[in-house]
Parts: structure tokens; sequence; C-alpha cells
């Protein structure tokens, strides 16, 4: 027997607050696109995520790491944001900075770096899977 599964796409600009009901979703997948915003920009798209997944409900996201070599071949604009050589400004971010940014949201199960083939090279990624603290209960982790 086999289980088919539906999915439906969709294409939402994610700075703005996401077209779906409150607890709509068991699980949010962000692969690689959360580096391209503002620490409060980030903040915004995590409140939202937070607000359209259903209590205990699964966040996952792939991120830029600071140990990545492409670092190192891009422009430091401040301490988070770089340059890269094709002249893209992206975050490159921390664990800690991924731990913050989620804090008060998600209870992480999965927070590391991960070295991946991403594209023609290898690449470190943030990879960070949480759980959704229950509105109410949502106090800050140690």
């Amino acid at each position: 027997m086999q289980n088919i599964i539906n999915v439906d796409y969709q294409n939402v600009d994610i700075k703005n607050p996401l077209p779906f009901a409150q607890q709509e979703f068991d699980v949010v997948y962000a692969h690689a696109v959360l580096h391209y915003f503002s620490h409060e920009t980030t903040h915004q798209i995590l409140k939202e995520i937070h607000r359209v997944l259903k209590d205990g409900g699964v966040f996952a996201t792939l991120l830029k790491s600071k140990e990545d070599p492409e670092i190192l071949k891009s422009l430091k604009l401040n301490e988070s944001f770089y340059q890269t050589p094709q002249g893209i400004v992206e975050r490159f971010f921390s664990v800690e900075e991924v731990h913050n940014e989620c804090d008060g949201l998600f209870k992480p199960v999965v927070l590391d770096a991960s070295e991946q083939t991403h594209e023609t090279e290898n690449a470190t990624f943030i990879r960070y899977i949480g759980l959704k603290i229950p509105q109410g209960s949502q106090t800050h982790q140690e």
C-alpha cells in the first residue's frame, strides 16, 4: 500500500505576514533563506513561523555558518553580514546566534554546524530543528 502526500506549493514573500491561519501547520522548513534578512526582519519572520505552527510543531532551517569557507572570500560589512564575491549581501550565523534568534519561540532539538555539498563546493551550514513553545509558556531558554 502506498501513501500519497499532497503538497501545496505557494510563493509568498516571507517579509510580510504569512497568509495562513494561526496553528495551521505541523512543520515549517526554511531552506537557506533566512540569511538574507536583517536581525529585525528575521525576528519577525520567526514570530510568523511560530504563529502558523501548531503547538509542538517542528521548525527546521538551514543557515549559512560563520565556519563556511565562503566567508573568507567575502567582504565583511559588519559583525554578521558579508558581501559575497557574487555581490550578494548575506548573513552568516554562529550556533549561538541561531539559538538566540529562536530563544523563547522554539525549543532546540538539533543545533549544530554541518559541512555539506552546496552547489559545487563544500559549505558549512547551521542545522536547526526546534519544537514550537506554546503561547503563554514562552520563556527564554538557559
